[in-house]
Formats: C-alpha cells, structure tokens, sequence
C-alpha cells in the first residue's frame, strides 16, 4: 500500500484485475523458481519474508480465494496517504502439508498491480487499524 506526501489516490483494482495478478504469481510459484517473485510482483518487505521463508513451504497447489474486500484510500491529517486497495483472503495448504490462512492486499501503484506480500503461504495478515488481541489463524472457513 503507497505512502506518502503526494495525493492522487489510484482506485483500488477491481476484482478481475486483482485475480488476474494473483494468476500471474500462481504461475511463478508454480514453477518453484521464486528468484524474481518480489521483484516482479511484490513491494515493501517481500524480499526479506522470501529470505526467512522455507523453501519446502512453497505450495504444489494453488490457494483458494475465500473472501475479499477494500480498503479504501485514505488522506491523514499529517499531509501522508495511502491508497488502500483489494485484500484477497486466501487459504490452502503449504509445500510442508500445512494449512495456512493469508490476506494479500493487491494495489496499483500508478504503473502496475503489485502487493505487499506475493509470498502468500506465510499466513500474513492485513492491519486496517491498531491490533489490540490476537487473531484467529483463519477467520473463515477453508474448503478441505
């Protein structure tokens, strides 16, 4: 999600746009050559997260779209912004036969559909506002 001290908002992608970015990861993971996942597709800390990330976590399977929503751009008093975008709410089971829940907030930057986070077998999960408790691992059910 961009920040900072410009503001022209870039409307969130719509759902076909968001699915159709997550296709394109789906086909990079599949290929288990994740080399050039975050650059092509991530932003923010997606190299980090892929440098932690097991290698044998990598799915075989693709997840499962379970839900979405917006989160709509925003202006703050300080001068910054942000531009929210769609949250995919996925689950499946990793590369290590574990099931995992994560949401990937899909944005456009002004150029291109990218996310914070295409690794999405890490179980992130999208902050709207202050985390106050834990959260459950998957608040909607995941088909078996």
């Amino acid at each position: 999600m961009a920040v900072g001290p410009r503001h022209n908002p870039v409307p969130p992608p719509t759902l076909a746009e968001a699915l159709a970015y997550l296709d394109s990861v789906k086909v990079v993971v599949r290929t288990r050559n994740l080399s050039h996942l975050c650059e092509a597709f991530g932003a923010g800390t997606c190299a980090h997260a892929l440098q932690g990330a097991d290698p044998a976590a990598v799915p075989t399977t693709d997840p499962i779209v379970i839900g979405t929503g917006i989160i709509p751009p925003a202006t703050y008093a300080n001068g910054t912004w942000s531009d929210g975008g769609r949250v995919l709410k996925l689950c499946g089971r990793d590369g290590l036969d574990r099931p995992y829940y994560s949401e990937m907030l899909v944005f456009n930057d002004g150029q291109r559909t990218i996310s914070i986070e295409p690794i999405y077998w890490i179980g992130m999960r999208i902050a709207t506002g202050p985390l106050t408790e834990a959260s459950p691992a998957s608040p909607l059910p995941c088909p078996s």
